[in-house]
């Protein structure tokens, strides 16, 4: 009766009789060398590409059969390492620079993404991760965490370092468009309001823009964010423009006659500290017909120019951009 090989390992079983003043000299110490680096082994490889693995009954030195197996290499694409189909429990480590995927040859496997290792297990059918899915007590993290799911169970957050849960975060998203003005606050503990939204409004709008300015009321600085009304269609006739606009002309078919600056600021209140309008010609007609711009109660500086209570805007294709001077209560031209 010849001898057989067990399931797992590939070791020798001795048959009755067998191997006679030689089972131990050599194929008994071969089945001690198997155990011993099959169970506790380690052994590096370099990919080049996709590998199959064939491990031989008795054999002492099968590529792979170690219970710690490190990819290394420097792969150009995702790479694939076929195993045995035996039961079998190791870790693979992948430095291999790409994704390997560790599978039999029937089966779909694990992939293991590049700079990390996993606990894995061949069932004789296909290989599965067997990395822990629940920790007895607390866990410490030194690098980055991937997660592929979602976070469950948490606690509520309560320091400044700890994570919130999805009902902390809905608390303060539901606690930040309350206010009547359209501003938010800028974190959950904040009691004072910028402004990122229009007068009313509970948030910004979709094709809206965000205007941001810096502004100094004595000796405090402060950068404000506003809503900006872009006006997509050209103005062409009378009107009044508001704070944080950029407002396109076309005189092509006539002079504007009186074309308002903002009287009021962006939250219906008093025009503040650099607010900003912006007017920009895009027909290219106003050396021929002009546009005469109201400073709406306040008088209007425009670079060299004496302050006035209107300017003629006469410069084809020209962009004018004024920012209100709370000190001196006056639309500045830039």
């Amino acid at each position: 009766m010849p001898d057989t090989a067990t399931d797992r390992y590939g070791a020798r079983k001795q048959a009755l009789g067998a191997n006679v003043n030689t089972w131990g000299e050599t194929k008994l110490n071969d089945v001690l060398d198997l155990f011993d680096r099959g169970s506790k082994g380690y052994q590096a490889i370099a990919l080049a590409g996709d590998l199959i693995l064939s491990w031989a009954n008795y054999a002492t030195t099968n590529q792979g059969q170690v219970q710690t197996l490190k990819l290394t290499g420097s792969l150009a694409a995702p790479a694939t390492v076929t195993v045995p189909s035996r039961e079998w429990s190791f870790t693979v480590i992948n430095a291999a620079g790409a994704a390997v995927t560790v599978k039999t040859a029937a089966g779909t496997g694990v992939a293991i993404p590049a700079g990390h290792q996993v606990a894995l297990v061949c069932d004789g059918v296909n290989v599965i991760n067997a990395a822990a899915t629940v920790l007895g007590g607390a866990a410490q993290i030194a690098g980055a965490l991937q997660v592929a799911g979602k976070v469950s169970g948490l606690s509520l957050g309560t320091a400044t370092a700890d994570a919130v849960t999805k009902g902390q975060l809905d608390n303060a998203i539901a606690g930040v468009t309350t206010a009547g003005d359209g501003s938010i606050k800028a974190e959950s503990t904040a009691t004072a309001r910028r402004f990122l939204g229009a007068a009313g409004s509970a948030a910004l709008q979709a094709g809206g823009a965000l205007v941001v300015q810096t502004r100094q009321v004595g000796g405090d600085a402060y950068v404000e964010a506003k809503l900006r009304a872009t006006q997509a269609v050209p103005i062409t006739a009378n009107a009044t423009l508001a704070v944080g606009s950029v407002n396109a002309i076309d005189t092509s078919a006539g002079a504007i006659a009186d074309l308002n600056l903002p009287a009021t600021g962006l939250d219906g209140g008093p025009l503040e500290d650099g607010d900003m309008v912006q007017v920009i010609d895009v027909g290219g007609a106003l050396s021929a017909n002009a546009c005469t711009l109201d400073g709406n109660g306040h008088n209007i500086k425009f670079r060299g120019l004496a302050a006035a209570a209107t300017l003629t805007l006469d410069v084809d294709y020209a962009s004018f951009r004024f920012i209100y001077d709370l000190s001196a209560t006056q639309w500045m031209g830039v």
